[in-house]
């Protein structure tokens, strides 16, 4: 259903399926092209809402707090202890790259993919609209999802029958794994 254009939009508007979910399609053989596509449409989805106001995502928002996977906002009394322990030990981690942003931490965290879609918004809805570090973070995960995308650009190109014999790099490989972990909040494990 990779073409079904209403799908496609639903999919897209909701910034995809949920971890579990879009780990389920990559189980079916020969699937890995419509992932692809319909991943490189939610990710570029993800990637215009990085200068969106707060009400223009706020059912992704939704979503990701019914999922618990943006820090501190499901309700304590009826969560799972682990969990509520685990939400406030990322509200501190927020807090702290917040604390410390430098030149340095930025090169470390571009070079570990940045953060998934999930923690940046909750990381950017501490921050200033105007600073410079909420700036610099957008500009950080714009050049990587950028990069994400055009690995996801080339898999799909060279699963074309013209281009198929151009080997697919690791990069291009694993954009699809690495689509999923940012729109997701689940660690990408190589």
């Amino acid at each position: 259903s990779v073409n079904d254009t209403g799908l496609r939009q639903r999919l897209t508007n909701s910034l995809g399926l949920c971890h579990d979910h879009s780990q389920q399609l990559l189980t079916f053989p020969g699937e890995r092209l419509g992932v692809a596509i319909l991943q490189q449409a939610v990710l570029a989805a993800a990637l215009q809402q990085l200068h969106a106001s707060p009400a223009a995502s706020a059912g992704w928002l939704q979503r990701m707090r019914s999922q618990h996977l943006v820090p501190g906002t499901s309700d304590p009394a009826t969560t799972c202890p682990a969990c509520v322990q685990a939400q406030a030990s990322a509200q501190r981690a927020l807090q702290s790259l917040i604390k410390y942003f430098d030149s340095e931490l930025e090169t470390l965290l571009q070079a570990a993919g940045g953060l998934c879609h999930p923690h940046l918004h909750a990381l950017l809805a501490q921050l200033d609209v105007h600073s410079d570090t909420r700036d610099r973070l957008i500009s950080l995960h714009r050049q990587v999802w950028e990069d994400v995308l055009h690995a996801l650009a080339e898999f799909i190109r060279k699963n074309d029958h013209r281009f198929s014999g151009e080997p697919i790099t690791e990069a291009e490989r694993i954009a699809i794994d690495r689509s999923i972990a940012i729109l997701t909040g689940e660690v990408y494990s190589p």
